[in-house]
């Protein structure tokens, strides 16, 4: 896990030169800094409400009925980079059924964003907290925090540090809260979990 950016994100040109390794790292590289679930006790669930890289607005709010997995991550923090793999092959276990993921890019240009996302293939939405304010209302201090909410908006479990999202173990504990959502809560309004771009810069 990372507290702080590194002296090179003052410099993005090094973090993109330094990409490729990254990239290797999240391939093949097991987790060594990992985090767990844990039962949330902490504020109520703040706002979310970004835009993706496309320029498609996204809420929390719009995604109530659903359970939501919010990730704070950057392209500088190998841990957020080795389990983005694991999130989207849990996307993919858990296709159909009324589960979303907001990864939030936490104060990075898009045009960084835009490299990394040519290097790792994921599909779910990246959304940018240009200001960090996001980060800010979430009380994240360390890279990659992750959290789960339920279909009710309430944040279930937090993560600090890196996971193995597609672990039995995570997938168990995700499946049930999943199968707490009544039917009439299945839906996805605003088409949050698809990343769709009209235009590439």
């Amino acid at each position: 896990m990372q507290r702080h950016a590194p002296a090179h994100n003052r410099y993005p040109w090094l973090g993109i030169a330094t990409s490729g390794v990254i990239l290797l790292l999240a391939l093949f590289a097991r987790p060594v800094q990992a985090g767990s679930l844990e039962e949330f006790e902490g504020i109520d669930t703040p706002d979310l409400s970004l835009e993706d890289l496309g320029g498609r607005q996204h809420s929390l709010a719009d995604l109530q009925g659903q359970v939501v997995l919010v990730n704070f991550w950057a392209t500088w923090c190998p841990p957020c980079i080795i389990e983005m793999p694991g999130m989207q092959r849990l996307k993919d276990k858990l296709a159909g059924r009324p589960f979303k993921i907001l990864a939030v890019n936490v104060k990075e240009s898009e045009g960084t964003i835009w490299k990394f996302h040519k290097l790792v293939k994921v599909d779910f939405p990246m959304l940018l907290d240009r200001d960090g304010q996001a980060s800010e209302d979430w009380q994240v201090v360390v890279y990659p925090s992750s959290f789960l909410v339920d279909a009710s908006g309430e944040i279930r479990y937090q993560v600090t540090g890196m996971l193995e999202w597609d672990s039995p173990e995570v997938i168990k504990v995700i499946e049930e809260m999943v199968d707490e959502v009544p039917a009439e809560g299945i839906g996805d309004p605003a088409g949050a979990n698809s990343f769709a771009i009209d235009t590439v810069p």
